[in-house]
């Protein structure tokens, strides 16, 4: 992970949003609570407050253009502020200094561990100098000490919290992603993948379909846990044959799909019949240790081949699995580029196995 990436927000809109609410509230009780008894005092108080209203501004209108690190030197800016107003107006009180707490909360609560213990840090530094600058010795001792224990205390707990909380989205995430089942992409993400890559490979994008063959005859034989086990195999075999920025994905039922990004409709159809053969040549033991052929048949579509968008990308690639299924099952199938020319189909790859006893059914 990049120093940029430790520093930045855990939730960019949120940390943002949160950075122009304490802006805004800090700049206006600064001018309308403060007193200041001298000249200097109110010219600093009449600057400062301003500027953070102005920050404030700026983080509203254009969030999306800043750097990851804004919000960490945002709150890292507010321990100076309030540093450097606690000295010109020789504040020394626990209302002064309990001030420093704010862009401490506001690190730990919405920025990376990096980016919170940095700033609790900057914090509990300003505070000790703060003591030792306007405070007696004893005093210093005493307010640095609570201050110290109260921040650290703080960040832990947010920090541990936070961390809680981006493990638990990071779980739903890849669960809202995957399929329960095999693992694999589901559908959304195939699109999404899919969309990305019609518009921006040069050597075109092939869509593969893989359907199971005779599916619902393993389930009324053998039962659902073993048709679970043999979608969880072609899986598998789906996922093993998968290149670097290939997506796998099930599609639904016993549909499986193999994005192809940036190849050509001849590697297409070559590795869509590599997935049937290696499909039929891997047998699914069951529990009673018999083999169980499994066989698919696959469908494949070239973009801008047969398709421009998504949807007819989907349809080509469909209508080429019914052409492999007419043709016998077990084998792969391209539609043809052009008019008048043949269907290309790959050979058939005949299931090694031998069928075993049906399962009981509860």
């Amino acid at each position: 992970m990049s120093w940029q990436e430790r520093v930045a927000p855990r939730e960019p809109r949120v940390a943002f949003r949160t950075a122009v609410a304490l802006s805004a509230a800090a700049s206006l009780v600064t001018l309308v609570v403060a007193r200041p008894s001298s000249l200097a005092q109110g010219i600093a108080i009449d600057t400062v407050a301003p500027l953070f209203l102005l920050l404030s501004a700026v983080l509203a209108r254009h969030p999306e253009r800043l750097p990851e690190a804004t919000c960490c030197a945002y709150a890292l800016a507010g321990v100076g502020a309030v540093y450097a107003l606690d000295v010109i107006t020789s504040d020394a009180t626990f209302g002064g200094q309990v001030v420093l707490y704010y862009p401490t909360l506001y690190a730990a609560s919405t920025l990376r561990p990096t980016a919170a213990w940095l700033v609790t840090a900057a914090a509990c530094g300003a505070d000790l100098a703060l003591s030792l600058q306007l405070s007696t010795p004893a005093h210093a001792v005493a307010d640095v000490g609570y201050f110290l224990v109260t921040a650290l205390a703080f960040t832990s707990l947010l920090v541990r919290s936070g961390a809680r909380q981006d493990a638990l989205v990071a779980v739903l995430r890849r669960q809202a992603a995957s399929d329960v089942l095999t693992g694999l992409a589901n559908r959304r993400v195939l699109d999404e993948a899919a969309e990305c890559a019609l518009s921006g490979t040069d050597d075109g994008t092939v869509l593969v379909i893989v359907d199971l063959d005779r599916f619902k005859a393993v389930n009324d034989r053998h039962g659902h846990p073993v048709g679970d086990a043999v979608l969880r195999h072609v899986a598998d075999v789906l996922s093993s044959s998968a290149r670097a920025g290939d997506v796998a994905s099930r599609l639904g039922g016993d549909e499986f799909a193999l994005l192809l990004p940036g190849c050509s409709p001849e590697v297409g159809l070559r590795r869509a019949d590599d997935i049937v053969a290696a499909v039929a040549s891997s047998p699914v033991e069951l529990p009673d240790g018999t083999l169980l052929p499994v066989s698919v048949s696959a469908g494949c579509a070239h973009a801008p081949t047969h398709a421009r968008d998504l949807r007819a990308l989907y349809a080509a690639a469909d209508a080429a699995l019914y052409e492999a299924k007419r043709a016998g099952r077990g084998r792969a199938a391209l539609l043809p580029g052009h008019p008048g020319e043949d269907l290309a189909v790959g050979h058939e790859q005949p299931p090694v196995g031998v069928v075993g006893p049906a399962a009981p059914r509860g």
